[in-house]
């Protein structure tokens, strides 16, 4: 039996990106983004995360006013199969101090507005290990030890849409469940068989046809025998990109 594909919620978001790119998307106030504008946001935010560590199952905090910054921190989160974490931007210190460490966020995107509340709770919580500071009518961020500026963090980040293997691996394996007769006879196949710029190969699959054993001679391409020895397990997301 062939079993259902899943999605992940940035899977639907992206395919309506594809659709209507150039449509407005959010308003908020002076705030106007189209879907392509905060495709490209939330693309950089996510690349951003992961750099510093931020990755599947970590919990980011959403510590906002209403603007386009919370809807980019929930697109990164689900891009990188993190966990947006809403925050009331009404909580005092010891709300926040509950709440960051009852939720275990390890990153809040943060208001500069309330910058000054979560910097003082943050010592006392020990997962928290990423503020990204967001400018507002109450000022702007200056970065410092453990604090930088989001601005400065997305326009020094990766516009792309291309997350590393295991968006990839998801992503081909949902589309090989909905292709069970699918023939692998030349690198068309295989491209077609993910969304991704990576091409990821399924378990039990040990060689590939000619044409596209080439295919796998360029570079973002996973080569079937990698797959046990990188892909293999159950941490799939501790493993690193193979270039």
């Amino acid at each position: 039996m062939t079993p259902e594909p899943t999605y992940n919620l940035a899977d639907l978001w992206e395919a309506v990106v594809d659709r209507v790119a150039e449509r407005e998307a959010f308003v908020c106030g002076p705030q106007r983004r189209t879907y392509a504008e905060l495709e490209e946001r939330s693309n950089r935010l996510a690349h951003a995360l992961l750099e510093r560590g931020i990755g599947p199952g970590d919990h980011v905090g959403l510590h906002l006013r209403n603007g386009s910054e919370y809807l980019e921190g929930m697109l990164a989160a689900f891009k990188i199969r993190a966990v947006p974490i809403n925050v009331n931007h009404r909580y005092v210190a010891d709300e926040l101090r509950h709440l960051y460490g009852d939720s275990e966020v390890a990153a809040v995107i943060v208001h500069h507005e309330f910058l000054e509340r979560a910097l003082a709770v943050r010592p006392e919580c020990p997962r928290l290990r990423l503020l990204l500071g967001v400018d507002d009518e109450t000022g702007e961020v200056a970065a410092a030890d453990g604090l930088e500026r989001y601005e400065d963090v997305l326009a020094a980040s990766s516009p792309e849409r291309r997350f590393g293997p295991l968006r990839a691996w998801l992503a081909a394996s949902n589309a090989l469940a909905t292709r069970s007769s699918l023939k692998l006879c030349g690198s068309e196949d295989w491209l077609a068989a993910t969304n991704s710029a990576w091409l990821a190969v399924p378990p039990g699959i040990t060689s590939m046809p000619p044409t596209a054993a080439a295919a796998s001679d360029r570079p973002g391409i996973v080569r079937p025998e990698l797959v046990q020895k990188y892909f293999g397990g159950s941490h799939l997301h501790e493993t690193t990109p193979i270039m």
